[in-house]
């Protein structure tokens, strides 16, 4: 049974029960997160997984027009990083935080190895998240997992996120959604990116 603290919310007790369903708690996973903002589910995991080594990123980052948080002032993207620095500094070399968006941290990510699940909450515009799947699907092993947060509520992640995987897409508590990374979707992925 999962214990995390009340402040948790839904989707990361979640996030957490799928992987552990997966792997078990103390499993050796690495992972990547992509929307950091305070940290919060970053510390979650990496809380309740003793042997997690995750990478986040986030460009906390004012983007003029754009909805959800990257609309909001700079003020709160500095309150939002200095949380998270704050929160994530217990856990040392466990994480790696990129202050980047995740079309920049791949660049530098896609020579680092292969992980065991990819977490999508940035950006939540079809294309970005479109972007996201197919970029980061390759740094999953064979088993593994892709999935993120928003889906069936935010109409562009339910559309990248349907128009990539059709079928075979799971679903949990609080919008969130993960689909097993097996040859034939991540064979499927790269052919709707390519039409």
């Amino acid at each position: 049974m999962i214990t995390l603290p009340r402040e948790i919310t839904k989707h990361h007790h979640q996030v957490c029960k799928t992987l552990e369903d997966k792997w078990g708690r103390n499993a050796y996973l690495r992972g990547i997160e992509i929307g950091t903002k305070a940290g919060d589910l970053t510390k979650a995991l990496l809380a309740y997984f003793p042997n997690l080594e995750l990478t986040t990123m986030d460009p906390w980052l004012h983007q003029p027009g754009e909805g959800f948080e990257a609309g909001n002032k700079q003020d709160y993207h500095n309150q939002q990083k200095a949380q998270a620095l704050k929160c994530l500094h217990p856990f040392g070399d466990r994480v790696k935080i990129y202050e980047l968006t995740s079309d920049e941290a791949f660049k530098v990510l896609r020579d680092e190895g292969m992980v065991d699940f990819v977490h999508i909450d940035g950006h939540h515009t079809t294309e970005q998240v479109t972007k996201d799947i197919n970029n980061y699907i390759q740094l999953v092993q064979y088993g593994g997992l892709i999935g993120g947060h928003d889906y069936r509520l935010v109409p562009d992640v339910t559309v990248a996120v349907d128009a990539i995987f059709k079928e075979g897409v799971q679903t949990g508590a609080d919008f969130t959604y993960w689909v097993h990374v097996e040859r034939n979707n991540y064979e499927k992925c790269f052919n709707s990116y390519s039409e």
